[in-house]
């Protein structure tokens, strides 16, 4: 899957201030392509929104948007994004916008939620967190074993042989 630095990739272009003032009008929306899958030279189609306010000498651009992406076995099938009002930067010139949000996948055409198994996501269920402790149970007395073999069969010996002298 796509991550949040894939997607910066997108805004490499849009580094000075002339290009971005006509997509703060109503009028236009910044667009490109996200390739369907890697490696496939089948592209969908990607608006982004910028959301911003057009100044004498500088623009207002709102930098925290929420991306979108549906996708079906590993393949992406659409994506979206949409500006959030909440941080604006400002503009003057060639500087370069820092765009930022969260990144949301789901799965197909609907709107089940495809981390929703990941520990790291808010949707951590009961069956989930039960087989995450057992892992990490599992681990700890691997990693036991692990150490009373080592301690057995490697530093017991040495600590024996440097401080017992024998006759």
């Amino acid at each position: 899957m796509m991550n949040i630095s894939t997607l910066l990739v997108l805004f490499r272009e849009m580094v000075s201030y002339y290009p971005v003032e006509p997509f703060l009008t109503p009028l236009e929306n910044y667009e490109c392509r996200v390739a369907k899958a890697p490696g496939m030279q089948f592209y969908i189609p990607f608006t982004i929104p910028f959301w911003g306010v057009v100044e004498n000498n500088h623009l207002h651009v709102d930098t925290h948007m929420n991306y979108i992406f549906h996708a079906y076995h590993g393949d992406i099938i659409g994506a979206t994004a949409y500006p959030v009002q909440d941080r604006f930067q400002t503009i003057r010139g060639k500087d370069i916008i820092h765009m930022h949000g969260v990144v949301k996948w789901f799965d197909g055409q609907f709107f089940k939620d495809l981390t929703r198994g990941s520990p790291f996501s808010s949707g951590v269920g009961g069956d989930t967190l039960i087989y995450i402790l057992i892992w990490c149970a599992f681990m700890v007395v691997l990693t036991c074993i692990f150490a009373m073999i080592f301690y057995r069969y490697s530093l017991k010996p040495k600590l024996i042989e440097k401080y017992i002298k024998q006759d």
